[in-house]
């Protein structure tokens, strides 16, 4: 999951530093390090004069203000759990904190419908008509997302594998030559001529 902030390095506590200790003796034998999720990288560092105090201060660069659950959970070793833990909190902070935090949710479009009555033809039918109407690409992508119908998928990576082999395309015809003055008229400007 992806989140982003609008704030320079936000910095949410996940979870806090545990100690676990020896059940006898009580002794910590093991610690735990808390969890943050960082909105921002700090990158380098520099020096600037404090135009209040005039005394000298350090600052740091400050990139990124997104959050990748994905990215981190490879980086630090995540297991399933630890990953769904930082997921939970962050996205309940999404819910009562909007101001502070959004989930950026990235799902890529369906294919539309390639014309009206795609769905209702046939194997057949719908191969030919797409060839016709020059939709062959975009027929197969929507048949691909949702009906995956296995005879219309062959039938039109056929026609698409045999346009790849065709010769070069026929040439396209210039269109009709415009008048300057009546071009001029259209669109208010001047066309020049070089």
């Amino acid at each position: 999951m992806r989140f982003h902030s609008p704030h320079a390095n936000f910095q949410v506590i996940c979870s806090n530093t545990r100690l676990i200790r020896h059940p006898v003796t009580g002794d910590v034998i093991e610690t735990q390090p808390g969890i943050w999720a960082n909105f921002g990288k700090l990158g380098d560092t520099y020096e600037y004069k404090n135009p209040l105090t005039g005394e000298m201060s350090t600052g740091a660069a400050i990139s990124g203000f997104d959050y990748d659950t994905d990215q981190e959970a490879l980086e630090n070793g995540w297991d399933a759990d630890t990953k769904a833990m930082v997921e939970r909190k962050l996205v309940g902070l999404c819910l009562r904190r909007p101001d502070q935090i959004q989930q950026i949710i990235t799902d890529a479009p369906k294919a539309p419908l390639p014309w009206p009555t795609f769905e209702a033809a046939d194997a057949d039918q719908a191969v030919a008509l797409a060839q016709q109407l020059g939709l062959v690409v975009e027929a197969l992508a929507y048949e691909q997302e949702n009906r995956a119908r296995p005879d219309v998928i062959d039938g039109l990576t056929a026609v698409l594998e045999t346009e790849d082999t065709d010769e070069e395309p026929a040439e396209i015809p210039a269109g009709p030559k415009l008048d300057p003055e009546k071009l001029e008229k259209l669109t208010g400007s001047r066309t020049i001529t070089v």
